[in-house]
């Protein structure tokens, strides 16, 4: 077992108190934390302060059963994803199959293997915190997209100012040539007249002086 699975809290739902000691020595023995419960109500009512990794369950208990118990946290959004593995002395099949269709992910018959019980734990433990970890993963890439897109609306944005800014400088550029190509064509008439009034003037006076 490694250190992850070490810290992992397994649950166990037992209304043997036989069964309840054995568990919680054998895990707590092998690194693991426990939490014993001889009544599926109590089990239910300590998950609102401590969730745990996963449960082992019994399946005959005086008042809420395992099936009953397993239904009712398969349908809450914050418990449906803990495994729930069944511990029970009903080996029949269709007992089997009524524990997988009620949210059961395994099924231990007892009584029960030491060796077993270790290997199952330790594998759907490593499963739970496989499944964590992807889903941490793919909410930080969503974070990280979501990011990127804030990024390219903001730069959108900027090259969309400046494209803006562009136009309106190329606008006011092409008006201002349009303005000196005014002026100069203006100019250059003015001073067509006046090199025309200059050169009438000369031709007069050289025909006074002619005269």
């Amino acid at each position: 077992m490694n250190i992850r699975d070490s810290k992992a809290l397994i649950m166990i739902v037992d209304d043997m108190v036989d069964n309840l000691k054995l568990l919680q020595s054998l895990l707590t023995n092998n690194g693991y934390r426990t939490a014993v419960f001889p009544k599926a109500e109590l089990a239910l009512r300590s998950m609102e302060g401590s969730t745990p990794d996963l449960i082992l369950l019994d399946i005959n208990m005086p008042g809420m059963n395992g099936y009953e118990f397993c239904k009712i946290i398969k349908k809450s959004k914050e418990y449906c994803d803990i495994p729930v593995i069944y511990l029970s002395a009903m080996n029949e099949l269709n007992d089997k199959l009524k524990a997988f269709t009620s949210g059961g992910i395994d099924y231990i018959s007892k009584p029960f293997q030491f060796d077993e019980v270790l290997a199952r734990v330790s594998t759907h433990v490593k499963l739970r915190q496989q499944q964590m970890e992807l889903e941490k993963r793919n909410i930080q890439l969503q974070q990280m997209e979501q990011s990127l897109e804030q990024l390219v609306v903001k730069r959108t944005e900027q090259l969309s100012a400046s494209n803006y800014q562009l136009k309106a400088s190329q606008k006011e550029l092409h008006e201002l040539n349009l303005d000196l190509e005014k002026r100069v064509a203006d100019r250059t008439l003015k001073l067509q007249r006046s090199n025309e009034a200059l050169e009438e003037s000369v031709l007069k006076l050289k025909q006074n002086g002619s005269v």
